[in-house]
């Protein structure tokens, strides 16, 4: 495993996607929103309209969930090495693959302290690349991070908040926000401790979540969809 990811939980690759790479993903954004008069996805008249519209923002995260454009950018070179390095050549892509459309000041989505393994139920150790869609500083709703809180290993959700579950008594590590740029990547390890945070910005934070298995570390989820070959 990367040594960096298996001590820290978390690290960021710098610059290793390029406007090519997301050049489909942003097609079928802007496709999306001209259906109703928004000419970009990444300005802020865009989330403007977004904020007025809550039940079409949800209908439009519905239609770019799982895209194959997605698996496709899984599969490019940066994210390959590193997984096939993290993982072993055993590695395999989860089908299910959100793209979340986090409205300036929306609360109601808003991810709390967590682990994915809580949620995605799958094998020990898998690994998520987190990717920005755009240039994503603090007031923009960037990651927070608990390093090393991997290595606590699986962790009781045992706080509530609406739909929401966050373990408590497991904050005794140091913080860190991942300010990120577009083409950045944010790999972290499935027992890492780690929030949203509120976007404060005039426009809406995109960001892909790619999750990444091996028959070698157990049982793949079975609500993360198929299992895709690099």
């Amino acid at each position: 495993m990367n040594c960096t990811l298996k001590t820290d939980g978390a690290v960021v690759l710098r610059k290793c996607l390029s406007d090519t790479d997301l050049a489909s993903i942003d097609s079928t954004l802007a496709k999306e929103w001209k259906a109703f008069s928004v000419d970009s996805p990444y300005t802020d008249s865009c989330a403007e309209f977004a904020q007025k519209n809550p039940k079409i923002v949800s209908e439009i995260y519905d239609r770019v969930a799982d895209l194959p454009e997605a698996i496709s950018l899984a599969k490019s070179r940066p994210i390959k090495d590193f997984v096939l390095n993290s993982l072993g050549q055993e590695a395999k892509i989860y089908t299910k693959v959100p793209l979340r459309i986090d409205v300036p000041l929306e609360t109601k989505e808003l991810a709390v302290w967590h682990q994915d393994d809580f949620y995605v139920q799958g094998a020990p150790n898998e690994v998520i690349a987190w990717i920005p869609l755009q240039d994503t500083p603090m007031q923009m709703g960037a990651l927070s991070v608990m390093k090393g809180s991997h290595l606590k290993g699986k962790l009781d959700h045992n706080f509530q908040w609406g739909k929401k579950f966050m373990p408590s008594g497991a904050y005794d590590l140091p913080i860190q926000i991942v300010e990120m740029i577009r083409g950045d990547i944010l790999f972290f390890d499935s027992f890492l401790l780690h929030t949203s945070n509120i976007n404060f910005s005039k426009n809406i934070r995109y960001s892909l979540q790619i999750r990444f298995t091996s028959k070698q570390l157990g049982r793949p989820s079975s609500i993360m969809g198929e299992l895709n070959e690099f």
